[in-house]
């Protein structure tokens, strides 16, 4: 499946959707407080995203519906700024605009609990976090090989 997020004016979220050989796309739009997308990430059947209002949502394929999940201004104070979304072990991991290097929190979002847990240092230790700058992606690597070397560590990226 591909999915497409965009903000066509403010206050308009858009979503779509369209399956391999398929002819069309499907479409979802959600009003709201809606100005840009920061960050995406994927995981079990959901793609969480971070907005620049500070909202954290979420848009489950299967169920095809969107929720905000946590206003990260108020609930997280650490993530006011400039916080982003990866995945790491299958989970959606949200950080903030803090220091390029580890420890410091991150929360794993449980989505069925609607909480977040941080998560400990020791997976985090055991991973290379590649952070956009430029755009909305961010990802995460195990520290093996070559990459074991930048363990714990934050690497930012212009694309």
């Amino acid at each position: 499946m591909v999915i497409a997020f965009s903000i066509p004016v403010p206050g308009k979220l858009e979503i779509g959707t369209c399956h391999p050989g398929g002819e069309s796309w499907k479409k979802f739009e959600f009003c709201g407080d809606y100005y840009s997308i920061c960050h995406v990430g994927y995981a079990d059947e959901s793609f969480c995203c971070s907005l620049s209002n500070g909202m954290l949502g979420a848009f489950n394929i299967k169920q095809q519906e969107w929720k905000l999940l946590w206003n990260l201004q108020s609930e997280l104070s650490p993530l006011v700024n400039d916080s982003y979304v990866f995945v790491l072990n299958g989970d959606h991991i949200v950080g903030g605009s803090n220091p390029s290097s580890l420890p410091y929190p991150l929360w794993r979002l449980d989505l069925l609990e609607r909480k977040l847990v941080v998560v400990e240092n020791e997976i985090i230790e055991k991973q290379v976090i590649f952070r956009g700058r430029a755009s909305s992606l961010s990802f995460s690597v195990p520290a093996e090989g070559n990459a074991r070397e930048s363990a714990g560590k934050i690497i930012f990226f212009f694309l």
